[in-house]
Order: structure tokens, then C-alpha cells, then sequence
């Protein structure tokens, strides 16, 4: 018979939210102005739909708390994100088996109107400047922080894994993870300090130290035309010109195309341009397809 559970202790380094003590760190956080940021995406707290799915549902709490529209529907009349909506840069099917690397969630992010800052965590970088930023964020609600950390650091089960932060409690220098995982833990809190060295180790399959990104929404409007291949990311890194054009596309269209509005037109421009951008690429590496493009003839 295969071994199955229902959810996980808690480790005692961490306080879980609807404990005594996590109620009131959460009042004392609100009084203190840092759990502003708690009301837009703690509202946006969903489980994630499969077990490798924690990068993508994290995202997907962001991009709702932000207000962000997908541009496309997901149910009925509906225009709302879902994980299902975040096949861009790597195939759900692989994000399925395996979960998803820091770059390739920033990707994701930058391929649905949001502005990135990617940050890796290490020797280089600075934990008072992750502080101030958990700062700012918690009292903000145009912004959130997304988490990489490994699990194993913080006495949890697993490895590595994806949350969004809620909250920041200044006295105890903690913060309020928002947990996707909720059919193994609870929401918690946990000191920054910990979180920082549980950021300060390297992802297994990349080689590559995690860490964290900042989160906003982007001016731009969903690309409707196009968007990057669900099979690009997944074979060699994102292309910067490729993100630049398709994330400003709007702005694209108006500065070649004011001249006219023969449609003809504005496919051809269209067309060259990502040709031209096709062409850079493929001189670069041998395989993987840029763009799927969405204009018919």
C-alpha cells in the first residue's frame, strides 16, 4: 500500500498563523502598517493544484491580488488566472513532474504584465536590503515578494519551494508566508534570518543559488498577437530583445504603424520585426521556437 498523508507538523521554528501567538503577531504587524499588502493577496490564497505547482500558484496569487487581467477567459465569461493560464516559457507538463526554476517563474511573470526583479541570494547580496524591501512591500499594494527557499533549512519537509510573503512583524524581525501548500502546512511565520539562509542555498537541478523577486504590475496590455513558446525557456535562456518586444508591443505597433491602418500593413511590420528577432536568436542556438503567434490571414 502507498504511503499518504494527511498534512504536517509544523517544525517549532516557525509559528503558525492561526495559533495564539501567530494571531497576535499578526495584530501587532497590522498596527505597525505591515500587513497592508496581507489584504490584497491573503484575499488571492488558493492550493496549489498539483504538488510541483507551488512557483505557479504563488504567481497566480499575485497576479490576481494585483488586479492584473489575463486578457484571455478562464471559465464561463470570466477573465481570471489560473495555473492552467501560465503555460509560457516551459510546458505545464514538465512544470508538472518537475516544478519550476527561479528564472523560468520570472519568465512566466514578465510574460503576464508584470515587471520582475530577480534577485539570487548570495554571498554578494545583502539581507538588510531584502529587510527594506519586505518593508516596503508589506505596506504597500502595488507590490509583493515571491520566495525560492528550500524547505530542508527551515526543518520542513521537502525541498525546494515557492510563497508569497504577507505580512512583516517588526519586533520578532518575522514574516508571514503565504503557504500554497496547505494540504502540508499551514500559513506561518518565520524569521527573516532563517528565511534568508533557506534563500542562500543552490536549487539541485539548475546549479543555481535561489533567492527571491519583486513583483509589480507593468503598463503593458496582455500580448494578444503572441507570446514566447511554451518550449523556449525550457531549452536555453530567455532572449532580452525577444521580453523587450513582446512586453511593449503596444508601444511597438503605434510608433511603426501610425501611418496607416491597412491591417496588411501591420502584419508586415509585425512579422519582420519578429523575424528579425527569430533570426538573432536562431543564430545563437540551433533549436527552440521564439513565438506562437496568434494573427491569421
Amino acid at each position: 500500500m502507498t504511503t499518504n498523508f494527511f498534512r504536517k507538523i509544523l517544525p517549532d521554528i516557525c509559528v503558525t498563523f492561526s495559533s495564539k501567538k501567530g494571531k497576535l503577531l499578526f495584530k501587532e504587524a497590522l498596527e505597525e502598517g505591515h500587513m497592508d499588502s496581507f489584504f490584497h493577496f491573503g484575499a488571492q490564497l488558493r492550493t496549489q493544484d498539483e504538488p510541483a505547482y507551488c512557483g505557479l500558484s504563488s504567481l497566480v496569487i499575485v497576479l490576481n491580488g494585483l488586479s492584473v487581467d489575463p486578457g484571455r477567459v478562464w471559465k464561463g465569461v470570466w477573465r481570471w488566472y489560473h495555473e492552467s493560464m501560465l503555460e509560457c516559457c516551459t510546458p505545464l507538463e514538465e512544470v508538472k513532474s518537475k516544478g519550476v526554476s527561479l528564472d523560468e517563474l520570472t519568465c512566466i511573470a514578465r510574460c503576464n504584465q508584470l515587471i520582475a526583479d530577480q534577485v539570487y541570494v548570495n554571498d554578494t547580496t545583502s539581507i538588510d536590503e531584502f529587510r527594506n524591501k519586505v518593508k516596503d512591500v508589506t505596506k504597500s499594494s502595488t507590490a509583493a515578494i515571491i520566495c525560492s527557499f528550500s524547505r530542508e533549512v527551515l526543518s520542513q519537509s521537502g525541498t525546494g519551494h515557492f510563497s508569497p510573503i504577507g505580512g512583516y512583524h517588526p519586533e520578532t524581525d518575522s514574516v508571514l508566508m503565504l503557504e500554497p501548500a496547505r494540504f502540508k502546512y499551514p500559513l506561518f511565520w518565520i524569521p527573516i534570518s532563517l528565511l534568508w539562509d533557506a534563500m542562500n542555498t543552490k536549487d539541485t537541478d539548475t546549479g543555481v543559488s535561489r533567492g527571491y523577486m519583486v513583483l509589480k504590475r507593468s503598463n503593458t496590455q496582455p500580448t494578444l498577437l503572441f507570446r514566447i513558446s511554451r518550449y523556449f525557456n525550457a531549452i536555453h535562456p530567455l532572449h532580452a530583445d525577444a521580453v523587450d518586444f513582446l512586453t511593449n508591443a503596444v508601444t511597438f505597433l503605434k510608433k511603426s504603424c501610425r501611418d496607416t491602418n491597412d491591417p496588411s500593413t501591420i502584419i508586415n511590420e509585425v512579422a519582420e520585426k519578429l523575424l528579425k528577432i527569430s533570426a538573432e536568436q536562431k543564430a545563437n542556438h540551433e533549436k527552440g521556437l521564439l513565438f506562437h503567434t496568434f494573427v491569421k490571414s
